[in-house]
């Protein structure tokens, strides 16, 4: 059957607070990300209700609409009902506090990008496997072609950041790529061809700086391409605005990405060269631990360019390196397994998919993916490979973990680490990738716990508390959820449950727990019980119609029960005679979360008695 995709977006659209209250809206492989500027005024269970949608889930400052793989053609209807370009004169976010507005700033900014990064980081992964197999050499032609897929993947990773950066920062997309386009233009670099001994600007002189892969300089670049364009868009006469706005904006942009924000970092990566060199010299072993714990950060803020010359210059003195590339040893582990953590707790199929290949990445040696793509967009598994990586990196100091040549710091350049006769280097290194991605993967674990972002499971507090039982909300006629005269119900495409045909109109907590939705209407009612199960009372069919007529709340949302506590009030016999049939669903929303769910074998219930349990 076809579905129609322009009335679940109208929905969505309507429900999430309208047009007005959206900044922007992309999509993933599964979810609707709304940005909204009011984070009140969304309907959730009534979204969740809506058929065509799985779940909503709100994360990193996005509220996020789970459709499943039907989802860019749910967007495309939805972007046909407005315009979500965003303006920032007519669309201000919440504030947030400054960490959660960097961590949301960059969720926008890789989450999109996610697929590049794995097509990218996955045929690397691919090579390196082929090559160390000696099925496809590296001097294969073939091997050439593939590997420019990963090399334009990371190299041109500038104008997929400025794309998308522009949309969560309000800038206007062309020219942020445009910005992108100069910093990564050949002349930029090779400025000699020309005859010129080094660029300037008005006698401000340009540092040489490589912009492939670069991340924080456009980011910085973009957010100020905005602004400036505001700015000239304010004060320009309507007449000229269509060509001086974009000449102008650029022509202000990039002479101060060139002389102040693009050097930034290389100026950072000056000052972690000298650091890293002085820490080698002065703290031993702890120094490796210290430099991996940073070397996330250092990736994530393109500040780690220093690393290859220092890491050249070592081999070339001593024969051996056993700082820098030891220390990307550990972050590379750490990575896979906070990403592996974060598929191991997702219920998500498709993040689960994500995190997995972003895992087998990061241990050949590329862990953009994970970082990028799984770590860095939900925050705790970067601070928890942080951590990973700082203790992986003090055990390859504490084994005198070297390299003796230019190789992956990763599982394939393992025989890099066998040298002057000793297999010690070697040990070492794997007792360093295990230390690391298992640390990574217990702090992930850890720390989602403690920040709220893992809750036990259903599932988890069935096997905590044993079964859970669901007794009746109503006196009534106990029915198969079968026989429900509403093919949304009965199919159980919103979950299993069974439904009571009611005898008086006074419905009661089924179990003790809290009531996380009451519609306006009174005739659907949501409780999570302590036992973790998630129930939806829905009184008759089509009764939302009534607009709360014939219905009294006697509980609020958010309101705790306990078993037996009156919620709802209805006159079932003036809703019969407007023409509503009464019956009442009882559906176990989360029934995912569980292997089993029962309904008792019995015909009249009284309130308070068993009908389903749930395992």
């Amino acid at each position: 059957m076809k579905k129609d995709y322009p009335a679940l977006a109208a929905d969505i659209l309507r429900l999430v607070g309208g047009a007005e209250n959206v900044s922007f809206v992309m999509n993933c492989a599964t979810r609707l990300r709304f940005t909204l500027k009011d984070m009140d005024l969304p309907k959730t269970e009534e979204i969740k209700a809506l058929k065509g949608v799985i779940d909503v889930i709100i994360q990193n400052g996005q509220y996020q609409v789970c459709i499943g793989p039907d989802v860019p053609d749910v967007l495309k209807e939805v972007k046909k009902l407005c315009n979500f370009s965003g303006d920032a004169d007519t669309a201000p976010e919440q504030k947030k506090k400054g960490i959660d507005r960097i961590f949301e700033v960059i969720s926008g900014v890789f989450t999109p990008i996610v697929p590049v990064l794995m097509a990218a980081g996955m045929v690397g992964a691919l090579l390196t496997v082929l090559n160390l197999t000696h099925i496809l050499p590296e001097t294969s032609p073939t091997y050439y072609v593939w590997n420019i897929i990963k090399e334009a993947g990371f190299y041109f990773l500038p104008f997929y950041i400025a794309y998308t950066a522009s949309q969560k920062l309000n800038a206007n997309p062309f020219l942020s790529m445009l910005l992108a386009g100069v910093l990564l233009h050949p002349q930029l670099s090779s400025f000699e061809s020309l005859g010129v001994d080094q660029l300037s600007w008005f006698g401000i002189g340009i540092r040489n700086v490589s912009y492939a892969n670069a991340i924080l300089p456009v980011i910085l670049g973009v957010w100020l391409l905005g602004y400036v364009e505001r700015f000239f868009t304010k004060f320009m006469p309507q007449v000229i605005r269509a060509f001086a706005v974009p000449m102008l904006t650029m022509l202000v942009v990039v002479p101060i990405e060139l002389i102040l924000i693009g050097p930034m970092a290389s100026y950072v990566a000056d000052f972690l060269a000298n650091a890293v060199l002085y820490m080698g010299d002065h703290f031993g072993f702890i120094a490796v631990g210290i430099i991996a714990a940073l070397t996330p950060i250092m990736i994530s803020t393109g500040t780690h360019s220093f690393a290859f010359p220092v890491i050249l210059a070592s081999l070339a003195s001593n024969g051996f390196e056993g700082l820098l590339v030891p220390a990307m040893l550990a972050e590379n582990l750490a990575m896979a397994g906070a990403a592996f953590a974060a598929g191991f707790k997702s219920k998500d199929a498709d993040e689960k998919a994500e995190a997995n290949a972003a895992t087998l990445s990061a241990c050949m040696g590329i862990s953009e993916p994970a970082m990028y793509g799984v770590a860095l967009p939900k925050k705790t598994p970067f601070l928890a490979s942080i951590i990973g990586s700082g203790i992986g990196g003090l055990v390859a100091g504490l084994f005198g973990v070297r390299f003796y040549t230019i190789a992956s710091a990763s599982f394939v350049g393992l025989p890099a680490t066998i040298g002057e006769n000793s297999m010690k280097s070697f040990i070492g290194a794997l007792i360093t990738i295990a230390v690391s991605f298992a640390a990574a993967f217990f702090f992930t674990m850890l720390l989602s716990k403690k920040d709220g972002s893992t809750e036990e499971t259903a599932e988890e507090a069935v096997k905590l508390n044993g079964p859970a039982e669901v007794a009746s909300p109503i006196n009534g006629r106990l029915i198969a959820l079968s026989e429900v005269n509403d093919k949304t119900f009965a199919s159980g495409a919103m979950g299993e449950g069974c439904a009571v045909i009611p005898s008086d109109g006074v419905l009661r907590a089924p179990a003790d727990g809290e009531i996380i939705m009451l519609f306006d209407t009174k005739h659907a009612i949501g409780i999570k019980t302590t036992d973790g199960v998630e129930i939806l009372i829905h009184i008759g069919m089509d009764t939302v119609n009534l607009n709360g007529e014939h219905f009294e709340a006697v509980k609020k949302a958010n309101d705790k029960v306990r078993k037996g506590d009156v919620i709802v009030k209805f006159d079932i016999d003036a809703i019969k005679a407007a023409g509503y049939d009464v019956t009442t669903p009882v559906i176990i929303t989360n029934t995912a979360d569980y292997a089993s769910i029962t309904k008792a074998d019995t015909a009249e219930v009284k309130a308070g008695e068993t009908i389903l349990t749930v395992e």
